[in-house]
């Protein structure tokens, strides 16, 4: 498996790209020795990304458990409008007898 240290071998002669994608690995490579910090949050990108994917994933499984509740009250959902459509029209005719007499 690669390393952080392995990039410059890996980076050799491809030019001013390469220059400073070398300069982008040691820089991480000093956020992930405690020498430097990315942010007051992350230490490092490593750090950063890491945080970023937790969230990602609480963030999924709180939207699934909301997409399996609505899924197992759809067919109550449905009734309820269809009790509430049928009030409605009920208070509507009711309204038309009040106005008639």
């Amino acid at each position: 498996m690669l390393q952080l240290g392995d990039a410059p071998v890996l980076l050799q002669d491809h030019g001013p790209l390469a220059g400073r994608l070398s300069e982008k690995v040691k820089e991480e490579e000093k956020h992930l020795k405690g020498e430097k910090r990315l942010s007051s949050d992350h230490k490092s990108y490593k750090d950063m990304y890491e945080n970023m994917g937790a969230d990602q994933e609480l963030k999924l499984k709180k939207l699934l458990k909301e997409q399996q509740a609505l899924k197992e009250n759809f067919s109550t959902n449905v009734k309820q409008s269809q009790l509430f459509a049928g009030l409605v029209n009920l208070l509507k005719l009711k309204h038309e007898v009040v106005q008639k007499e």
